[in-house]
């Protein structure tokens, strides 16, 4: 199954694209062996084999994720995720509050 799609595409900086598992399996092989050895790469490798071998759309989903995560924080490897790729904050809530009123009915400003 590594033909299957990850949920969305992943940009690097380097211009490559990460679509597949094929590709996600790719980018991590293509890392230094230091960078391999790393617990976020292992459990990504481990993460992206049960993703493989099982073809479950919902771990593939949580491998994208993942995938996306790992390329954004440090310790930086050779590979980093796009910029236009990061999560941007949340926008505030435009929806309007509700006045409050007191116990005997009247409204506070």
């Amino acid at each position: 199954m590594w033909k299957a799609r990850l949920r969305k595409p992943i940009r690097l900086t380097d211009g490559r694209t990460l679509k597949t598992l094929s590709d996600a399996r790719d980018m991590i092989l293509a890392l230094p062996e230091k960078d391999q050895r790393e617990k976020k790469w292992q459990r990504l490798a481990d993460l992206l084999l049960a993703a493989a071998n099982s073809g479950n759309a919902a771990l593939i989903s949580v491998l994208t994720g993942n995938i996306e995560e790992a390329l954004s924080r440090p310790p930086f490897t050779t590979a980093r995720l796009a910029d236009d790729e990061t999560k941007k904050p949340a926008a505030e809530s435009v929806r309007r509050k509700a006045p409050r009123k007191r116990a005997n009915g009247h409204r506070v400003s």
